[in-house]
This record gives structure tokens, sequence and C-alpha cells, in this order.
């Protein structure tokens, strides 16, 4: 895509944004406006700047055509910044009415009001917690233990003696397997070096 149909594109695009502004929104429509004059400006070069290679005299012909170009686009440039600097303010004075209302005495009081019924209902929740656990509290008291029944002596008495008797096996006969171990790495330090290969002669 080159240069001047990007330059027409715009223009296009520009002229479907003013079509869509309401009446009402006049900043809107003047920075379509704008848009649309600059992408006319744009266009007035492009035509002027292939004119002026048809000319004897190009460059003089080149910088009347850029000259003018910088002319208009300056004044809308300016335009532009006129319409940010009233939106500026607008907003800045929307802002300090927002903070006027904020402030004033009536949405303070509404504020506090709104402040109090949250605290009084976060007080009655508490209460109502506090309630339920204080009951929750009580019955668990008040319910009667079933009494805890004792394992018949015998079978209490061999099964800790069954666990004991295990847990003794289970340690000598660990003892033994690092007593085997042992000895057996001694042992095989103790050999004799192997004798040597026959010479292949």
């Amino acid at each position: 895509m080159t240069y001047r149909d990007a330059v027409l594109l715009l223009m296009f695009a520009v002229q479907g944004m003013a079509f869509a502004t309401t009446a009402g929104d006049t900043d809107a429509a003047e920075r379509a406006r704008i848009e649309r004059s600059r992408a006319q400006a744009e266009a007035r070069f492009l035509a002027e700047e292939s004119a002026c290679y048809q000319k004897f005299a190009v460059n003089a012909c080149l910088e009347a055509a850029k000259g003018a170009r910088r002319q208009t686009l300056g004044t809308l440039r300016r335009e532009e910044n006129q319409l940010n600097d009233a939106r500026r303010k607008r907003d800045a004075a929307a802002r300090l009415e927002d903070i006027a209302e904020r402030s004033s005495p009536e949405t303070l009081q509404r504020a506090q009001e709104r402040r109090d019924r949250a605290l009084e209902a976060s007080g009655r929740r508490t209460q109502r917690l506090q309630a339920i656990e204080a009951a929750r509290g009580a019955s668990a008291a008040e319910a009667p233990r079933p009494p805890r029944q004792a394992p018949p002596a015998g079978k209490a008495a061999s099964a800790a003696d069954n666990a004991g008797a295990t847990a003794q096996e289970n340690k000598f006969t660990e003892a033994q397997r690092r007593k085997d171990r042992r000895d057996k790495k001694r042992a095989d330090k103790n050999k004799p070096p192997a004798a040597p290969l026959p010479d292949p002669r």
C-alpha cells in the first residue's frame, strides 16, 4: 500500500466518522472536521507533488506545496489544541464539582449513616454467632459421655506381649544381618591376591 492509498483510506474513514457523530456532540464533530481537513490537505499535497514532477522547476514547486501543507496542518493543529484545552477545562470542572458534591454536608451525613448501619449489622451478626457458639458449648457440656470400656485384661496383655516380642525379634534379626555383612567385608579384605596370568610367550 502506497502513501497515497493510506491517505485516501484515512479520508474515507474520517468521513465515515463524521457521519457517525450526533448533532449534539460538537466536540466530536469538530475533531472529525479537523481530521477530514487534515486528510484533504495530505491528498492535495500528494496531487500537487505529482504535478510538480511534470514541471521544469520541480524544487520550487515542491517547496511551495510543502509550505501550503505545513500552513494548513499548523492551523489544524492549533484548532485541535484548542479543543484539547477546552476538554481539559471541562474535565477539571467536572472533577471539582464531583469533589464538592462528595464533600458536601449531606453527602458526608449519608456516608456516616451508611457506616453506622454497617457497624450495627456487623454487631448483630457477631452477637448471633456468639450465641450459637455458646449454645453449642452448653449442649456439648451437658451431653453424657458413654463410659469407656476397658479391654479384657487377658487380651490386652497378650497383644502387648506379642507386639513387644515381634519388635525384639526384628531388632535381633537386623543386628545379625549387619554383623554378617561386616564379617564378609573383613574376609574379602584378608584374601590373598589372585595369581598372575601366565606369560603369553
